[in-house]
């Protein structure tokens, strides 16, 4: 390992399924003083941005696409070749240094073993939300590619594997079907557990001296979850097919376990 590799920390990988809530984490993640890189901070289906790096995007989805899939259509087993690992590891030079760093595109999912390969310590954190949400947002994004019932075997595919990944070595999960306070304060509990806090460097970035000096001793700055954002919450199991319910529940219950 090269002096400059060894100077990479550990990143935090945010987990989730498209349309899960995994912009909201990340966000929320960042303003604690999480580095991200040049990020998608706008875009015509997220207000706030998708925080995610499109270097990463792109090295992911070639990645998939040479596996025989894709981003909607999971291959089963995803091989890191000698040259994607060259690529996430020049990917990750740019963090050199930077402290607490981290990422999120609903991709790494698929391809998490190659990640914690080289990161055996990085910290987890996941996000979930009700099948049918995540399908029709989907749908309304893209009709032509699924229809609802197919969007929602890519949630169950997604999801098995953030099920499995959490059976393997527990990490906390988020639940974006909960009630405005009872969200938000599981985002509050998220930080702590990924020991991130935002320090005074970011927070005067963010509003300037006076108001940051404040925040840093003790004052609530304003979170970046949005309730008008979240356009519909559900939680029936009803017209849920049996397995997609079940893997639901199971999912339900990780979050609420930690």
């Amino acid at each position: 390992m090269s002096i400059k590799e060894a100077c990479i920390k550990p990143p935090v990988i945010i987990l989730g399924m498209h349309r899960s809530g995994t912009s909201c984490l990340t966000g929320s993640l960042q303003q604690a003083g999480l580095a991200l890189g040049d990020v998608h901070t706008a875009n015509p289906f997220n207000k706030k941005g998708n925080r995610e790096h499109p270097d990463l995007m792109a090295l992911h989805e070639s990645l998939l696409e040479s596996n025989g899939g894709s981003w909607h259509q999971p291959p089963k087993d995803v091989v890191w070749s000698a040259s994607y690992i060259k690529k996430r590891d020049q990917f990750c030079e740019q963090f050199a240094g930077a402290g607490d760093w981290g990422f999120k595109d609903p991709r790494a999912l698929l391809a998490l073993d190659g990640w914690l390969a080289r990161f055996p310590d990085a910290r987890l954190v996941g996000t979930i939300r009700h099948p049918l949400s995540v399908a029709r947002s989907l749908h309304r994004r893209d009709p032509s590619l699924h229809t609802l019932e197919e969007y929602m075997q890519v949630w169950a595919e997604y999801n098995r594997r953030l099920l499995a990944a959490w059976r393997m070595r527990p990490f906390p999960v988020v639940d974006f079907d909960q009630p405005d306070p009872v969200y938000m304060a599981s985002l509050q509990r998220v930080l702590p557990a990924l020991g991130l806090r935002e320090g005074l460097v970011s927070l005067v970035r963010r509003f300037g001296l006076v108001k940051g000096l404040r925040l840093a001793l003790g004052g609530e700055s304003e979170p970046f979850f949005d309730p008008d954002l979240r356009t519909h919450r559900l939680e029936s199991l009803d017209g849920l097919p049996a397995e997609i319910a079940e893997l639901y529940l199971e999912l339900k219950q990780m979050a609420s376990a930690w």
